[in-house]
């Protein structure tokens, strides 16, 4: 599966705003650092809802917490993958 692809079915998923979705679906150039940074966004803001959520258990915020840690470390490293 190649970068378009991955990118086509992020876009398929919901999880990135409507222009760039849109760009990516109807196969225009897009910039990878968008996607990424749409991505971090996304992941940070469910992070803040779990977290702030009073009635999240801590299973759940747990969970938002590694999801986010993920999402930052897969943005760093398609960073460091672009500069070379």
């Amino acid at each position: 599966m190649n970068t378009r692809q991955i990118c086509f079915q992020i876009a398929d998923a919901g999880l990135l705003d409507s222009d760039l979705t849109r760009a990516i679906k109807d196969r225009k150039d897009f910039d990878l650092d968008e996607v990424v940074k749409s991505l971090v966004y996304s992941a940070r803001d469910a992070f803040t809802a779990t977290k702030n959520d009073p009635q999240a258990t801590w299973q759940e915020k747990r969970m938002a917490t590694g999801c986010l840690v993920s999402t930052f470390l897969s943005a760093l490293l398609l960073a460091q993958a672009g500069d070379k």
